[in-house]
């Protein structure tokens, strides 16, 4: 039969009379799902390589190795979901007994039921990658793989130490996708740790789910042989190889006080190995009361006191600079309103002129002012006001009067004086 595209072609392919069983079966599965002993609430990646999880109810039963009928042993798990619709990932990662299970096979379509089976990744690849300088953890389950050189004319074969070699799955996801070719790992523990290389192109070695599609690759399956530790490059405290062939440090600077609402750029210089170098830096403050920081280490001065701000290579907290800011109070503005000349007198048959201006620290400001006389008792027969502008005004005595003060009030937005001027008699 000719198919007129791949599309087409799929789809005649998975046609099969699994929906004519669905909507029955699903609700003999609903009926009979927990009423077995063997359902648990277990916890499921909220999606694909996201890294956080969610809680999921599924039935856990034993692997069998369908040639030999063998129990494949607790490191494997077959569970199965209430929902027969459910659609799991292949590499898809689930937590449960203290342990990440990697998926590593999906029954979606043989089965009437959803179901995957899951390894328990029983060991963590940590490495530092050598672009971003990054480090990096992710489960992953060892298989030793037992290799022989066999002799097929003399029938004999040669012993190679099984732990020689291993074979590494985990999730393909955007850390494991840093791993380069001849990589290498430590596995083991702080005591007694072991190298190990991978062999052959390393993350190149491409497993595609769908044939025609190089992006649906969920899994990552690597080969590594037996490598030697090297103490003098490798971090045996942490169980990170090479990291000492990459040593990167932080040095942040700029301006480190400020006024209440003021900001400060800090500059974090990056150097791999003595050398300036382009990386991704997180920027932080243990304080956000005092001080606050921008993605790009924009400081922002907040409230009087103390706080320290750290620059960190992003994915790589043991790389950092750290320094204490201070933020101050913003001083009280000390503004001035003057009158010259500085007497409070008019004589009599005098006219005097007053000129008023505003101070800020001392500097003279260009504000003016509007004037106002006060009323009050001082009759308006006995002096004569005339505003020259917003800064001068003028006052003629024309007949003295001591029971009160003439006032002239004068304002300039928020700053404002009242000036009292005495109407004395002639000399």
């Amino acid at each position: 039969m000719a198919y007129t595209s791949y599309q087409s072609y799929i789809s005649n392919v998975a046609a099969t009379p699994k929906a004519d069983w669905t909507d029955d079966f699903q609700q003999f599965v609903t009926e009979e799902f927990y009423n077995s002993s063997s359902w648990f609430t277990i916890q499921e990646e909220t999606s694909f390589a996201s890294g956080s999880y969610q809680n999921v109810d599924v039935r856990i039963n034993y692997v069998f190795n369908p040639t030999t009928g063998q129990n494949m042993g607790d490191d494997w798990k077959l569970l199965m979901f209430p929902t027969i619709t459910k659609q799991v990932d292949y590499g898809a990662m689930f937590l449960f007994d203290n342990n990440y299970w990697v998926t590593v096979n999906v029954e979606n379509k043989k089965n009437l039921t959803s179901t995957c089976i899951v390894r328990r990744c029983n060991n963590t690849l940590r490495w530092q990658d050598e672009s971003g300088g990054g480090i990096y953890m992710v489960p992953c389950v060892l298989d030793y793989v037992i290799q022989e050189n066999r002799n097929y004319a003399s029938a004999q074969s040669a012993i190679v130490n099984p732990s020689g070699i291993l074979n590494i799955i985990s999730q393909l996801n955007s850390k494991s996708n840093k791993i380069v070719a001849n990589q290498r790992f430590l596995f083991g523990n702080a005591d007694n740790w072991t190298a190990y290389k991978i062999f052959g192109g390393g993350i190149n070695n491409f497993n595609n789910l769908q044939t025609l599609t190089n992006s649906s690759t969920g899994i990552l399956k690597l080969t590594a042989g037996v490598d030697f530790v090297n103490d003098q490059t490798d971090d045996l405290v942490n169980g990170i190889c090479d990291i000492n062939e990459n040593v990167y440090t932080i040095d942040v600077t700029g301006s480190l006080n400020g006024q209440e609402g003021t900001t400060s750029q800090l500059t974090a210089s990056v150097y791999l190995n003595g050398l300036s170098v382009t990386r991704d830096i997180t920027w932080s403050s243990d304080d956000t009361d005092i001080a606050t920081t921008s993605s790009s280490g924009l400081v922002t001065f907040v409230a009087e006191g103390t706080a320290n701000i750290t620059a960190t290579l992003t994915d790589n907290a043991n790389v950092y600079d750290t320094v204490g800011v201070e933020t101050l109070l913003v001083p009280a503005l000390d503004y001035v309103v003057s009158v010259s000349p500085s007497k409070n007198y008019v004589l009599e048959g005098d006219t005097d002129i007053f000129t008023v201006n505003l101070y800020l620290d001392g500097v003279l400001q260009v504000d003016t002012f509007v004037f106002t006389v006060v009323p009050n008792t001082v009759p308006s027969s006995n002096y004569t006001y005339a505003l020259i502008d917003g800064n001068n005004f003028s006052i003629k005595n024309n007949e003295m009067f001591l029971t009160d003060t003439l006032n002239i009030q004068c304002v300039s937005g928020i700053h404002s004086k009242t000036i009292e001027f005495n109407l004395l008699g002639g000399w």
